[in-house]
């Protein structure tokens, strides 16, 4: 008799069935509902990252400059002040790598700023041909033998406005 009671409930009930695909389906439905701001997040992460090199960038912009300053009053027989050239970003100033060696690099912010372009070789600058969504403003404060550079990084996306700031001090070292 125990036998036979075990053949005859080999299957699934219907209701087991009903059961079964409602779990999998409340699964898929909550890993498909939360996608979109995933997606979000993850573009929004990527902008962040970007944002946070070209604030670098024009961090180490400066430093250059300073640095340069000393080599060129150092071994270059003309005397130079280390902060030399840097007048420009007292209000805000815009900054590019891709500079003619004869000028400086540094250029008054013209208005509310301009978008950084993507050039032929996958820079930054502004001369590029493919714009981007990012604006960069570099402010100098010097006190004393201090400089505090404040870099701002600004960008739009999905109808949000973005900015990534950084802020650092440069001293005079020599």
């Amino acid at each position: 008799m125990l036998n036979k009671f075990l053949k005859i409930n080999k299957g699934f009930t219907l209701l087991e069935v009903i059961i079964a695909i409602f779990i999998i389906s409340v699964g898929v439905g909550g890993v498909a509902a939360m996608m979109p701001s995933l997606i979000s997040g993850s573009s929004l992460n990527q902008s962040r990252l970007t944002a946070a090199y070209l604030a670098q960038e024009g961090i180490e912009i400066v430093r250059s400059i300073r640095d340069t300053n000393w080599l060129e009053d150092h071994y270059g027989g003309t005397p130079v002040d280390w902060n030399d050239g840097l007048d420009p970003c007292a209000s805000d100033c815009e900054v590019d790598y891709t500079f003619i060696a004869e000028s400086l690099p540094l250029l008054p912010a013209y208005g509310s700023g301009r978008y950084l372009n993507i050039d032929s070789n996958g820079l930054y600058g502004y001369d590029g041909s493919v714009r981007t969504k990012f604006k960069r403003k570099i402010t100098v404060e010097e006190n004393s033998d201090i400089l505090t550079i404040t870099v701002n990084v600004y960008w739009d996306d999905r109808g949000k406005s973005y900015e990534f700031p950084v802020q650092e001090k440069l001293y005079k070292w020599y």
